[in-house]
């Protein structure tokens, strides 16, 4: 994320319309309302996240490390360290 220094392009962007934010960041309701932006998205996104399930067994981590090994010296002739 890139840091905007200057006022006037900071608030150039925060009342970007294209971008869908139209508060002034820099008053308190224009925070109120960037902070409740990202609240919600986080909820949103973490809500998201935790609904998506597998019906694939677990992996066991040297079974797939051996797998690894295996291409590694199949590609390269040698086995992986």
């Amino acid at each position: 994320m890139r840091r905007v220094t200057d006022a006037r392009a900071r608030n150039a962007i925060a009342n970007d319309e294209s971008n869908g934010v139209v508060a002034d960041i820099n008053d308190d309701a224009g925070r109120a309302v960037a902070e409740r932006a990202v609240a919600e998205v986080t909820a949103t996104s973490r809500r998201l996240l935790e609904a998506l399930v597998t019906q694939a067994p677990p992996r066991d981590r040297e079974v797939e490390a051996a797998r690894a090994r295996e291409r590694a010296a199949k590609r390269f002739g040698t086995a992986a360290a």
